[in-house]
C-alpha cells in the first residue's frame, strides 16, 4: 500500500514536470538599466553559449546600433 502511494506520487510529479517544461526550457530576456536592478545574479562566463540566460543592459542590442548591449 505504501509503495503504491509512493509510485502514484512519483507518477504525478513526473506528469507535472512533463506538462510544465516551459518554465525550465523557455528562453527569457531580462533587461536591466543597472546591475543592482536585476532580480538574478549575473556570473561571468567565457563564452555566451555557456550562460543559461542572457541579460542585456538597455538599450536592446537591436536598438543600440553599433553599441553592444
Amino acid at each position: 500500500m505504501k509503495l503504491t502511494r509512493i509510485c502514484a506520487g512519483l507518477a504525478v510529479f513526473l506528469l507535472v514536470a512533463l506538462l510544465v517544461p516551459g518554465r525550465v526550457i523557455a528562453q527569457r530576456v531580462w533587461v536591466a538599466r543597472y546591475a543592482h536592478q536585476a532580480d538574478i545574479r549575473v556570473y561571468e562566463v567565457a563564452y555566451p553559449y555557456q550562460a543559461d540566460l542572457k541579460v542585456y543592459l538597455l538599450p536592446y542590442p537591436s536598438r543600440a546600433g553599433d553599441q553592444p548591449g
